[in-house]
């Protein structure tokens, strides 16, 4: 999994914007915080690949957290997205906000 800097990060969500606006394609982001910050980085990103990490999936770092982009993911799909998320984060004993 590739990890994007803030700047690509947000060239990819303008394409989904605009897709969005196009055409209504669903979109959802997850944004994830750990106050040990850059520890458990690694934990935080096995715990997103082991949630069904999709190859289409783009995962952004931006300041001090992890940004989630499910690209073609309403609303029903990342509640379930994130119920598996936080049962990995829990498996992994890490602390982490998920908004």
């Amino acid at each position: 999994m590739k990890v994007f800097d803030e700047g690509m990060f947000m060239s990819i969500l303008d394409m989904e914007i605009a897709k969005n606006e196009r055409f209504d394609y669903p979109f959802t982001l997850i944004s994830l915080y750990s106050q040990k910050g850059e520890e458990d980085k690694k934990q935080l990103l096995n715990a997103i690949i082991d949630a069904e990490y999709r190859m289409t999936d783009v995962v952004g770092s931006i300041d001090d957290r992890l940004i989630v982009l499910l690209g073609g993911v309403g609303k029903e799909g990342a509640k379930h997205y994130v119920k598996r998320l936080k049962e990995e984060i829990d498996r992994e004993k890490l602390s982490v906000d998920i908004q």
